[in-house]
Parts: structure tokens; sequence; C-alpha cells
């Protein structure tokens, strides 16, 4: 659904590279106490990614936040396997406050404790090396937001999103493994229509 050749080649690009990185630094980093703490930061030793050429580990054991900022805004960072909850903030507000986090394995949140809360899950599909990511909308707006497929050398490549209707879920997909992603420009818009448009 979502997969182009540009697309492709910047998953692949992005496995290839985390994981000669990760192979790189897997002996040096070590939990961080107060990163792991805190619901805005984790630490990430290895991740297991289905490919073509079988089972991989990349070993990437580093403290990464979930936010971070690029070109003035905060994007959430996500690594395969993760799932987050946060809130978006009001005016005089931080723009996103992450309120949970765990590996897609934790039990779903019901519809009453996601009142108010986005719900994001970043997993490949079941018995495939295609790359899913969830996202729940508990708010009474539509929820739209950016994507951006990322390379462990930095490299980024915007890919369509989908708004995401009041009070249910929706899926993006890439037939592909992908290691990692960043959202942004979240926002909470009154939808103009029943129909979907993805930009």
């Amino acid at each position: 659904m979502k997969t182009s050749m540009a697309s492709m080649g910047l998953i692949a690009l992005g496995f290839v590279v985390s994981t000669g990185a990760a192979a790189q630094g897997a002996g040096g980093a070590s939990p961080d106490p107060a990163c792991v703490s805190r619901p805005d930061c984790r630490f990430i030793g290895s991740v297991t990614i289905r490919t073509d050429q079988g089972v991989k580990t990349p070993a990437l054991n580093r403290n990464m936040p979930f936010l971070r900022t690029k070109d003035g805004r905060s994007r959430l960072w996500l690594v395969l396997g993760e799932r987050v909850d946060f809130r978006l903030g009001g005016p005089g507000e931080p723009p996103i406050t992450i309120l949970a986090h765990g590996p897609v394995t934790d039990p779903e949140k019901s519809k009453e404790d996601l009142k108010d809360k986005v719900e994001i899950e970043f997993a490949q599909m079941a018995n495939s090396t295609g790359t899913n990511l969830t996202v729940r909308n508990g708010y009474g707006r539509q929820l739209q937001y950016k994507a951006f497929l990322l390379a462990q050398n930095g490299e980024e490549k915007p890919t369509s999103t989908c708004p995401v209707r009041p009070g249910i879920f929706s899926f993006e997909n890439w037939q592909g493994p992908l290691l990692e992603i960043e959202l942004a420009d979240f926002q909470l818009v009154d939808a103009e229509s029943n129909s979907v448009v993805c930009k």
C-alpha cells in the first residue's frame, strides 16, 4: 500500500547502515538509569528484524529520547518493536507529552484508557518482512501527522500518511523491514467529510 521504489531503497539502506553501525558499537553503551526511568526516554538494546536473508538482531545499545527537534519542530522517534502512548499539548504546552511506552507485545489499551490520547505501535507484520505503523486516535477530532523513514546515516525520506478518524485506528505499511521512523506535525482537525485523503 505505501511502497514505492524510492521508499524500498531507503528501507533497505536504513537496515543495512543501521546494522553496520550497531555492530561496531555493540559493546560500548549501557543503560542510563535517568533515561530508562523517564517516560520520554528509553534504552534500546538489540532489535529483532525479519529480512529476506533471515532474522537479524542488530544491537543499537543506546539511550534514546522519544522526542527530538528537527527544523524547529518536535518529532516522535520510534524503533521497531515499540508501542508508545502520548497526549497532544494545548496552547502554552509542549506539543507532545509521552505518557507510557513498552514493547508491542504489551496488552493494548481499552478505548476508555485511550480517551484524549494517541497510541502508536511500530512493528513487523506477522510472518512477514513488511512493517506496520498502527495509530489509535482517542481524541474526538481527526488526527493528522507526517512521517519520515530514517537511515542511520541521517538520511530521511518523507512518506505518505492517512488521517485517523476520531476514536478509531489506522494502519500504514511498507513491504520491507524498517528499523526507525519519525513522526511529526501532529494536529487535530475537524473532518470536512467522511472521506479520508492520504498525503
